[in-house]
């Protein structure tokens, strides 16, 4: 069975301003409708991001300098990838292939060479992200689930760096886009607790999940600050998203991004002064930079 990765990712994620206007991240392709470029990820030095688009045909891992200059396609073939995420050393890259027929967990280099698989199960495998010391990887799975295909379930597990499972880290329902806290000991992630809602979760070395969003919105695609005092994440309102910031104990909501359009995927640069995020507008989805507000 062969997986659409544009809308697996959205049925499992499904105001105010920065100081300056957000800008786009790089041109158009001319004579390319539908043109997506998103899911984003820093590299530990803030001098890359690499993405998911469609610029070549299906959509593919690419990596391309902060400024937008030396765009290069990691990933080839007909099939669709996803969900890159940098090791702490920013020499391997991890992202989502349904090259195998499902979607899986694959790694490679940071040049793209050297392409692994690390997941192997007829359940659907996504949103993998390095821990902060580089020794596993945390990533969701419907592998629990009644019927791994259609799933009722998602969990976020942990791995090694080579696949050897470690642990389930959540129970119950549907828990992704997860990422461990700078220092290692908090757990973010996204639960969905209804059909209509969804919140941002920590989870705490003291055994107690936290509520940050509490608001009957679907929240999701949480992220960290680099200094782990902060959240970043996306609220659906109708057919639109917003980006806002929050505390790490729940407090201090801030509205980031009031500019029409479907905000996604926030990501604090590893410095903490810029954020990038996608836009779905107009029929296009763009990746955008700004400058991280006062807070």
């Amino acid at each position: 069975m062969r997986y659409s990765l544009v809308a697996l990712f959205l049925m499992v994620a499904c105001r105010g301003s920065s100081q300056e206007n957000p800008v786009l991240f790089l041109d158009s392709v001319p004579g390319k409708p539908n043109l997506v470029d998103y899911e984003p990820a820093w590299s530990p030095t803030g001098t890359h991001l690499a993405f998911i688009s469609n610029r070549s045909g299906p959509l593919k891992v690419y990596t391309a300098n902060a400024d937008g200059s030396e765009l290069t396609q990691l990933t080839q073939g007909p099939e669709e990838d996803d969900s890159p995420s940098w090791s702490p050393d920013g020499t391997r890259i991890v992202f989502v292939s349904t090259r195998d027929g499902n979607p899986e967990i694959y790694r490679m280099n940071s040049d793209g060479s050297n392409q692994l698989r690390l997941t192997d199960d007829p359940g659907i495998d996504i949103h993998p992200v390095w821990a902060p010391d580089g020794k596993s990887i945390v990533w969701n799975s419907s592998r629990h689930s009644t019927d791994t295909t259609e799933a009722e379930t998602f969990e976020v597990f942990e791995m090694d760096v080579n696949g050897y499972l470690l642990r389930q880290l959540t129970h119950g329902g549907v828990a992704t886009y997860a990422s461990w806290s700078p220092d290692g000991k908090r757990l973010l992630y996204r639960r969905q607790v209804s059909d209509s809602d969804s919140e941002i979760f920590v989870a705490r070395p003291e055994g107690d999940d936290v509520n940050l969003t509490r608001d009957p919105a679907f929240d999701g695609w949480p992220s960290w600050s680099a200094d782990g005092r902060w959240v970043l994440f996306g609220r659906e309102k109708g057919e639109e998203a917003f980006i806002y910031m929050v505390n790490a104990d729940g407090s201090g909501l801030t509205p980031v991004v009031a500019l029409p359009g479907r905000w996604t995927n926030p990501r604090w640069s590893p410095k903490g002064d810029r954020i990038v995020a996608s836009r779905r507008w107009r029929g296009e989805t763009r990746l955008y930079l700004f400058p991280t507000p006062p807070g």
